[in-house]
């Protein structure tokens, strides 16, 4: 759920396949794609895409919706992660990522991320920061005064 001005919006579901059959059968039968959004209530844009689904796949369920399918980490490319998170558990993402790199796996460092996160890994943030006002303000060894 997110909230938007102060008003719910939640994902969009896939609209019934007898709503996309409809539609299709509409536009087989020789209407334009935008006569039947106008008829069916719905976006041309949506229209224009189950009629491109439908001539290139023959279907006309909704894909499946939700996970990662962009992800191009291979069962190898996962392992070697996951390998090398446990021998450096410090490793930055970026490094990580010029690993796979150089072996060949052309990634972004959020896909790794994600990767990671689904693995139940997580980020904790490193502070670098001096102990107090003191060390900030004079040499390693000095005195403050």
């Amino acid at each position: 759920m997110i909230l938007y001005h102060w008003e719910e919006i939640t994902m969009a579901r896939a609209l019934s396949v007898d709503l996309r059959d409809r539609v299709i059968r509409y536009v087989l039968d020789g209407r334009t794609r935008h006569q039947a959004a106008k008829v069916f209530g719905i976006a041309p844009s949506t229209a224009i895409k189950y009629l491109a689904s439908y001539m290139a796949t023959g279907a006309v369920e909704p894909k499946k919706q939700g996970g990662d399918q962009r992800s191009k980490l291979t069962a190898h490319g996962g392992s070697y992660i996951l390998r090398r998170v446990r021998e450096i558990p410090d490793m930055t993402l970026s490094e990580l990522t010029e690993e796979l790199t150089a072996q060949g796996i052309q990634i972004h460092f959020s896909t790794v991320s994600r990767f990671l996160k689904a693995q139940g890994f997580s980020f904790k943030k490193k502070l670098w920061w001096p102990p107090n006002r003191s060390d900030l303000m004079c040499g390693h060894g000095a005195t403050n005064g």
